[in-house]
């Protein structure tokens, strides 16, 4: 079911970017998010972004087309270890979209929106989509507290070959990131909606990783 939704927004953008609609691309892309090691960033990921992405359609993207398929591609490659995931995860789409007709300057765009979801100094949104974009994919911070705790546990499945003390002292440092940030969402949308709970979230699980429990 997961891949037939999917496969609505995968053929809905490239119409809206006007490029060839390749249903291969699309399986083998669905592939990757199938990989045994995947917990967490598999297609049901996929699905709860787009979710949000439904709700934003039409009011607040300058380009629906393009986030979609920033979205599809921002996870595409994801190995652990795995240092620039991201970038290589850009450099696939911009390779992809680009055989497939997506104009130059809508790759461009497709491919800083993934990599800004490296979450790192000169890689901040600068853009409406690109902020809308990393407000999607970090919205699961602010899920009810059942889902976020259920997506804790997919994280640590995924870095199971980390020993306690080196994933709790990895994931602190990142979840610490966040609440050091002024704000963790981007747009008045996902702050106004998804803040507090995030923050409450992030702290529970840091309480978590540094005691021990």
């Amino acid at each position: 079911m997961e891949t037939a939704l999917l496969s609505k927004y995968w053929n809905s953008a490239f119409d809206d970017l006007g490029a060839q609609i390749s249903k291969v691309s699309f399986e083998r892309l669905c592939a990757r998010y199938r990989e045994p090691h995947r917990r967490y960033h598999n297609e049901h990921h996929l699905k709860e972004c787009f979710e949000s992405y439904e709700i934003l359609f039409e009011a607040e993207f300058v380009s629906p087309g393009e986030v979609a398929l920033a979205i599809f591609y921002h996870d595409a490659i994801y190995e652990i270890p795995g240092e620039g995931n991201e970038y290589r995860s850009a450099k696939l789409a911009r390779k992809e979209l680009l055989q497939l007709g997506v104009a130059e300057h809508s790759v461009t765009a497709i491919s800083n929106m993934i990599n800004a979801s490296m979450h790192r100094p000169g890689y901040a949104p600068k853009t409406n989509d690109e902020k809308y974009f990393l407000d999607i994919d970090m919205s699961i911070l602010g899920a009810p507290s059942f889902r976020f705790d259920e997506y804790e546990r997919q994280i640590r499945e995924e870095y199971s070959i980390y020993r306690d003390d080196q994933f709790n002292a990895g994931r602190a440092k990142i979840l610490g990131m966040f609440l050091d940030m002024e704000s963790i969402y981007y747009t008045d949308y996902f702050r106004g909606k998804l803040e507090r709970k995030a923050r409450d979230n992030v702290s529970r699980s840091l309480i978590k990783l540094t005691s021990g429990a």
